[in-house]
């Protein structure tokens, strides 16, 4: 007992670290399985909203207008590729109603280890009882002596009246996603299905999901021509759309009346109204202005055209922005859009001086490739460089055994003038000699290092069974002299081990650094981008 709490005593720590790693291993797990099943929910969850557009109907008797059914079915795909990257909202606990608990996961559900689903679990059991058979035979009353025999099997269920509220508290931004239904377009040359008036009623049939219900929309339309023999012929459109939300349907109409050489302009500029009509009311609107003009402006990483412009019907909220110009410097900015508004933008882009040079001297005959462009070959001048821009120069020798040298600079007001002296470089085995030292050296000391704790913790165990020969009252005092001494070397070998420990892991990661940096590959930031990333750089 006394040895068990000198051990307690001694190793404490090693408890508490136990203890925690424990606590901490079992939320993990928790939370492993939390997300395993809120992975399967969303699998079971996820659909999109498919648009599908149909060819348009020609109203009239001319044959040299047919190709209009196609083109401008196709048109109106353009307004709904802009709406891909988007989502429909619908109505998500009614979706959830309709689509019904997924029976297949109830075992999963019901069987993980989170503490908190047993709120939602029900045992459920079933008793079947051998009864005391009594038989009634010639008036006379006799009783079985059948003993009453009872077995019962407890089985798990999860509480689906309960399950809407499951989902709220335990996967609160599952209902979110599962509420956004993300839009994909097709087109379909199928002309045999009438266009949908607004009188007639809307068969909602069984979809792919095998369900009686569906979320889905439709655009059709026709149009008629009124020839015009000295110039373009007028044309009018009627766009049909439906928007079906599981068992609610709307229907929306727009028409237009142009030439036939801007029809496309025209439909291009009913986009606004397209995409509030499937994406929502809610939708906010952008009017660009830029100094200078004709800067390519995208949202998202989305090209949306050239400024000034009008850009309508976007989701309200953050979305990054990004303007480029040649001889200009790139502007980011981060916004958010207010909904049911237009939302007014004015961006100055500041020009770039272009008096930066790069002299290159020092070896010769290097071929030379600024940003991937061939300028020629060393010695070179090259002038005419945007400042506060960021190059890259790659030079190549004719003799391959030589590795390709890359830099990066930045020429800027103070400096716009840069000299490079270009040398040799190194080969290729010269690299290859360094790669393998440097791995060579960063796997022995981490070799080292493991010896040194394997050492350390054997050593440990020594002293601590030498301690515990101490307490034995049968010993004399010279073997209880000699423990003690084996107690002491033990203790400063220890002691000693742990001290090269922390300065041999230390040197294994200082050369696993170097051992990477003989690969070359870089972790930066971009600071004007806002992005991580990796570069591959050799230096002169």
């Amino acid at each position: 007992m006394h040895r068990l709490r000198y051990f307690l005593k001694r190793n404490s720590w090693i408890f508490l670290l136990l203890v925690v790693g424990c606590s901490s291993a079992l939320k993990e797990v928790e939370q492993a399985e939390k997300d395993k099943v809120g992975t399967q929910l969303f699998q079971y969850y996820a659909r999109n909203f498919p648009i599908t557009v149909f060819p348009f109907t020609y109203q009239g008797r001319e044959t040299n207008f047919l190709y209009l059914e196609d083109a401008l079915a196709e048109t109106v795909g353009v307004v709904l590729q802009t709406m891909e990257k988007q989502s429909v909202v619908i109505d998500g606990k009614e979706y959830v109603r309709l689509r019904g608990f997924p029976e297949a996961l109830e075992t999963q559900i019901v069987s993980a280890k989170v503490a908190s689903w047993k709120m939602y679990i029900i045992t459920n059991q079933s008793i079947v009882t051998q009864k005391q058979l009594v038989v009634l035979t010639n008036a006379w009353l006799v009783t079985t002596n059948t003993n009453l025999q009872e077995k019962t099997t407890n089985f798990l269920r999860f509480c689906t009246n309960q399950y809407e509220a499951f989902l709220q508290k335990e996967f609160s931004s599952l209902m979110s996603e599962i509420s956004r239904l993300p839009v994909s377009w097709s087109y379909t040359n199928d002309r045999t299905n009438m266009l949908i008036s607004n009188a007639m009623p809307l068969a909602i049939s069984t979809n792919s999901y095998g369900e009686s219900y569906t979320y889905r929309g439709e655009i059709r339309g026709r149009f008629m021509v009124q020839q015009n023999p000295l110039g373009p012929s007028e044309v009018q459109v009627t766009i049909e759309m439906v928007k079906i939300l599981a068992t609610h349907t709307n229907r929306g109409q727009l028409t237009l009346k142009t030439t036939e050489d801007k029809l496309y302009e025209k439909i291009l500029e009913k986009q606004g109204e397209i995409r509030r009509f499937y994406l929502g009311d809610e939708l906010a609107s952008i009017e660009v202005v830029s100094e200078p003009e004709g800067v390519d402006f995208y949202i998202d990483g989305q090209y949306i055209g050239r400024t000034p412009l009008f850009y309508d019907s976007i989701l309200p909220g953050k979305h990054s922005l990004r303007l480029l110009r040649e001889g200009y410097s790139s502007l980011y900015a981060d916004v958010v859009l207010s909904g049911k508004t237009t939302n007014r933008l004015k961006f100055t882009l500041e020009g770039m001086d272009r008096s930066g040079v790069v002299i290159l001297d020092g070896e010769s005959n290097r071929m030379v490739f600024l940003n991937s462009r061939y300028e020629g070959v060393t010695p070179l001048v090259i002038s005419n460089l945007f400042l506060s821009q960021s190059y890259t120069i790659l030079l190549r020798s004719d003799d391959r055994n030589y590795e390709d040298i890359y830099t990066s600079f930045v020429l800027t007001r103070e400096k716009p003038t840069m000299v490079l002296t270009v040398g040799k470089g190194r080969s290729i085995q010269q690299r290859q000699w360094q790669r393998n030292v440097a791995y060579g050296l960063c796997y022995t000391s981490w070799g080292i290092t493991l010896g040194l704790m394997v050492g350390h913790w054997y050593t440990s165990a020594l002293e601590e069974y030498y301690r515990d020969q101490l307490y034995n009252p049968l010993l004399t005092d010279s073997q209880q002299a000699a423990y003690a001494s084996q107690v002491a070397l033990y203790s400063h070998m220890r002691e000693n081990l742990f001290s090269y420990g922390i300065l041999s892991s230390l040197l294994s990661l200082a050369l696993t650094g170097y051992a990477l940096s003989t690969e070359e590959v870089y972790v930066e930031y971009n600071s004007q981008q806002k992005i991580w990333g990796v570069t591959y750089r050799k230096e002169f």
